[in-house]
């Protein structure tokens, strides 16, 4: 099985294929990125910004990580997810250090989203 297959699993199983998606891909970087010595930390609080925080960045991510997943991210155009998403971390205290914010889609999206 491809990796693309398993993603695919994920997309048609509405709110229960997102967390499975969520947990899984969460679990992916919880690894990798504790392989490289670094912490991360999952986000439990459903109103937080992002679902996971990597405080010392991973891989080319140099400073602090906001990792946001979501499961499918061509239902809003790129722009007006990016303007929520930056709208949404400038009005909490707790995200002021972020330097990178990483989003995570299960689906490819095109040039034009």
């Amino acid at each position: 099985m491809t990796f693309d297959e398993i993603l695919n699993n994920f997309n048609g199983g509405g709110a229960s294929g997102y967390y499975q998606f969520k947990t899984f891909i969460i679990n992916l970087l919880k690894f990798h990125i504790e392989n490289q010595g670094k912490k991360i930390i999952m986000t439990d609080n459903s109103r937080a910004m992002g679902d996971a925080l990597a405080e010392d960045g991973f891989d080319e991510f140099k400073g602090s990580t906001l990792i946001e997943i979501k499961l499918n991210l061509g239902r809003l155009p790129f722009r007006v997810l990016f303007e929520q998403t930056i709208f949404r971390l400038a009005r909490q205290e707790e995200t002021t250090g972020i330097k990178n914010i990483l989003l995570i889609n299960s689906r490819h999206l095109s040039l034009s989203s």
